[in-house]
């Protein structure tokens, strides 16, 4: 009978037992262990047990024929005159057990045996013995550890003759201990940045294997990460300094609207191990960014334009390494504060020799009022008063002048039959300029007739031939070029003046400044305040009327033509037909007059339009010189509406003539024929415009 049991340090088989109830045994205990050698020592013995209360004898006839425990033979033996009950121990000894790498152990055994001349008894079985401890375990002291730091390796080991090895690995490279004990000390060295120059962190795997007597015991395996300090970022230098341009070096300032700045990096290195990237910089209307070259350390932008603000002006530099770790300095320029002269437009008059104001003085006095950027007083300004008399394109000039003094100018020459421009200008160092320009009237009269008898002046001299020529201001109680618009006038009729029925208007403006004043009895094409323009040729035959709403929302336009006034219709821009393609657009003809038959009618009507685009070759249907294009489908009709005629009109571009356009009664929705020269090339739009009442 066999018998298997589980790791232990003693173990017992047993046969069956024969007719009187004895049986053979074989027993075991784990007498030692060697780590070093990885083996396990046990002790055995062999017998047979009575199992009867009775005593039994057995002469010359208890036999151990074989066995085998642990690899190693069990002796045969033989045994007489010995009787039960209990153990009877026939042989014994002991057997080594060796190890597998890992420590762990197993023994086997069998027995056979025979009582007299019984039928022999068999028993086995198996067992795994204690492990013995291979490879040492280890802890890490620090993680994550920085570079520059360090790093320790705690081994707890079986044997005090088991030695390690130490191994630490990172991007492919190794560092190596040997002949450690229990503990294992590391700096991470500076190398390290090299290898992880694209990155801030990085695992370093460790190694930790077992020895004894120079023989691999085992080994075991962990990890921790390595950091790249935060103190190695980029370093650099930046500067900023000035680009003159129009200042004067001399002055060694940066002048607002003038200097450009040149912001400069220079002595760039990155954080150790890594590489130079990029760099950014940023200030007033400036936000730039480069790569960094191979091996380059420098980088510098010059503004595009000149710095437009004053004071303190800081530009921001970031430069950024191959870890993406960035620096930012800021380098600053103190930037002059400077403005175009100003000119303050004083009282200028004619005068006499001593200045005093008089009508057909000779002179003129100037009050000259500028003012300019000093720049820290380093900015002059020349000043000059110029004049020119009236006809002429030449400036005469009337010298510098100072700010805040009264100038004569004009040497008492000034002529009475003219008027003059009287100009001050200012300009500065940096080629600011302010100016500002007076008329001076001619001598002042009353009334003055041209000698040539065809003009004259009121208030001053008449200068211009054929011309009157006013001085004074005119005081009017109404604008003569634009009328207001009550509640009463009829639009319809605003089209010859009231106080002669037989003058027509040539170009009149009506000014409508109220909503509610509007109303479609009146004729307004729409019910909002607006401008109406008339005009006409004086003919009683044509007038011409356009309203343009106050609100932006359209332009509508109608004529006259003889006896009768034209629907109106409101004017398209680009915006209203791109909107409308696709879509009808309805309008009211409210009490507009149209012809029917010949017969002038008044009626409450709707116009809807809309755009449909063409783009089509016709060559088919000829009839005599034109191709009779009849597919032209037109839009589904207005919700709602009721149609009694459709009007259709082509704006295309072709080879041959524009087709005709053409109008009809609403009897087929589905088609409209138009013609064409043949085998047209028909590219624009068709304007389908629809008439007919809507509930």
């Amino acid at each position: 009978m066999g018998v298997m049991r589980g790791r232990c340090e003693s173990a017992e088989i047993a046969s069956g037992s024969h007719g009187r109830n004895s049986r053979f045994y074989l027993q075991w205990t784990l007498v030692s262990q060697s780590v070093e050698q990885n083996t396990s020592t046990i002790r055995w013995s062999a017998g047979w047990q009575g199992t009867r209360g009775n005593p039994e004898w057995y002469s010359n006839a208890i036999e151990i024929r074989s066995g085998v425990i642990g690899g190693r033979p069990v002796p045969a033996t033989r045994v007489g005159n010995q009787f039960g009950p209990g153990d009877h121990e026939m042989v014994t000894g002991t057997v080594i057990i060796g190890h597998d790498g890992e420590g762990r152990g197993h023994v086997d055994a069998t027995l056979t045996g025979c009582f007299y001349q019984n039928a022999p008894l068999v028993c086995s079985g198996g067992w795994d013995v204690p492990d013995i401890p291979r490879a040492s375990a280890f802890s890490l002291v620090g993680n994550p550890v920085g570079i520059g730091d360090k790093q320790t390796v705690t081994i707890s080991r079986a044997s005090d003759r088991f030695t390690h090895v130490v191994e630490w690995e990172i991007a492919g490279k190794t560092w190596t201990q040997t002949e450690v004990g229990t503990s294992a000390e590391w700096t991470v060295p500076v190398e390290v940045g090299g290898l992880v120059a694209n990155v801030g962190s990085v695992l370093c795997h460790v190694r930790v294997t077992t020895m004894v007597d120079g023989r691999e015991v085992g080994s075991r395996t962990g990890q921790f990460w390595v950091v790249v300090p935060v103190t190695w970022v980029p370093v650099f230098t930046v500067t900023a300094s000035r680009v003159d341009g129009p200042v004067p070096v001399k002055w060694g300032v940066a002048v607002q609207h003038h200097s450009k700045a040149t912001i400069s990096v220079s002595s760039a290195k990155p954080g150790m191990g890594a590489s130079l990237k990029s760099w950014r910089i940023t200030g007033p209307g400036v936000d730039v960014t480069g790569e960094f070259g191979d091996k380059q350390t420098v980088a510098s932008h010059t503004t595009v334009n000149p710095v437009e603000v004053a004071g303190t002006v800081d530009w921001s530099v970031t430069v950024t390494d191959s870890r993406g770790r960035s620096v930012s300095k800021t380098a600053p320029m103190v930037v002059t504060e400077w403005a175009p002269p100003q000119v303050v437009p004083g009282a200028v008059y004619r005068a006499d020799a001593k200045g005093v104001q008089v009508g057909d003085g000779g002179w003129v006095s100037v009050l000259a009022d500028y003012g300019f950027a000093s720049v820290d007083g380093k900015n002059t300004v020349t000043a000059k008063v110029e004049y020119q008399p009236s006809g002429s394109t030449t400036w005469v000039n009337g010298g510098p002048i100072a700010s805040g003094r009264r100038q004569l100018v004009g040497e008492g020459k000034l002529s009475a039959g003219s008027s003059y421009l009287v100009r001050l200008t200012v300009r500065d160092t940096l080629g600011g300029e302010a100016s500002t320009t007076w008329q001076v009237g001619t001598g002042q009269v009353d009334v003055e007739f041209r000698a040539d008898g065809n003009g004259m002046g009121v208030g001053g001299v008449g200068e211009t031939s054929g011309a009157v020529d006013v001085r004074w201001p005119i005081r009017q109680r109404q604008s003569p070029w634009v009328q207001e618009l009550g509640d009463s006038e009829d639009l319809n009729e605003l089209r010859r003046k009231s106080d002669n029925p037989t003058w027509y208007h040539q170009s009149v403006w009506y000014h409508q400044s109220q909503n509610a004043r509007t109303s479609w009895d009146r004729h307004y094409p729409v019910l909002k305040a607006g401008m109406l323009h008339v005009t006409s040729t004086g003919s009683p035959m044509f007038t011409y009327q356009w309203y343009h709403c106050y609100d932006g929302s359209g332009v509508w336009h109608r004529v006259w033509y003889s006896k009768w006034w034209s629907p109106w219709r409101r004017v398209l821009h680009d915006a209203a037909v791109a909107t409308m393609n696709g879509a009808w657009m309805e309008e009211y003809l409210i009490d507009q007059d149209r012809m029917v038959d010949k017969t002038r009618v008044t009626d409450r009507r709707r116009r809807w339009t809309q755009l449909v685009g063409v783009d089509t070759t016709l060559s088919n249907r000829l009839y005599g010189d034109f191709a009779w294009f009849a597919d032209l489908k037109l839009p589904a009709k207005p919700a709602g509406a009721t149609i009694d005629s459709v009007h259709v009109s082509l704006n295309a571009q072709q080879s041959g003539d524009i087709a005709f356009a053409t109008a009809k009664p609403v009897t087929d929705w589905s088609f409209f024929i138009l013609g064409f020269p043949a085998a047209a090339k028909i590219l624009g739009t068709v304007e389908v415009t629809a008439y007919g009442t809507k509930p």
